[in-house]
């Protein structure tokens, strides 16, 4: 009698547990195929996009004819948008599945693009303002997000670093 009752508990909590157990949105399906469409190309295009973007607002800083103190004040948030576009293409290139061969030339040849006008810039950039000492931190926090993406791209695309550093025009 007593082991009915113990085994009525258990079969009661376990109903429970696996009603109780959560199931995806309708809506979700959906956001997850999209999720799973996206590719690592797709992902270099919306960086090159977004750096697009950044870059000219940097530019403009450094022909403006400003002061460098002003520089790093209106430099600081630029540098953020870009780290964090960097590190989003990171993390959207992490949960990819691995690209196929024929793609290793165009995002090399994407991400190549990328660098060196990210390159141009900061480079122009590190002239005008040489002896800010604010300036190497935020470099050096671009530098890291620079660092991961290629990580993460070189794991979702076997050997594209190797491609990228022959076609980086270095400056």
């Amino acid at each position: 009698m007593f082991i009915s009752r113990i085994v009525s508990v258990f079969l009661l909590s376990a109903a429970a547990l696996v009603s109780a157990s959560p199931s995806p949105a309708p809506g979700a399906e959906v956001a997850i195929a999209k999720r799973g469409a996206v590719d690592v190309q797709g992902v270099c295009n919306n960086l090159k996009s977004t750096t697009e973007a950044i870059l000219p607002k940097i530019e403009e800083l450094i022909v403006g004819g400003i002061g460098e103190l002003l520089i790093a004040e209106k430099l600081s948030p630029l540098t953020k948008e870009l780290t964090f576009a960097l590190d989003t293409a990171a993390a959207a290139s992490a949960g990819l599945p691995l690209a196929a061969a024929a793609e290793k030339e165009v995002i090399a040849l994407l991400v190549a693009g990328v660098l060196t006008e990210i390159s141009k810039t900061l480079d122009g950039l590190l002239l005008k303002t040489l002896f800010i000492p604010n300036i190497w931190i935020l470099l050096a926090e671009v530098d890291a997000s620079i660092h991961g993406f290629l990580i993460k791209v070189d794991i979702v695309v076997v050997g594209v670093v190797e491609l990228i550093s022959g076609l980086y025009v270095f400056f």
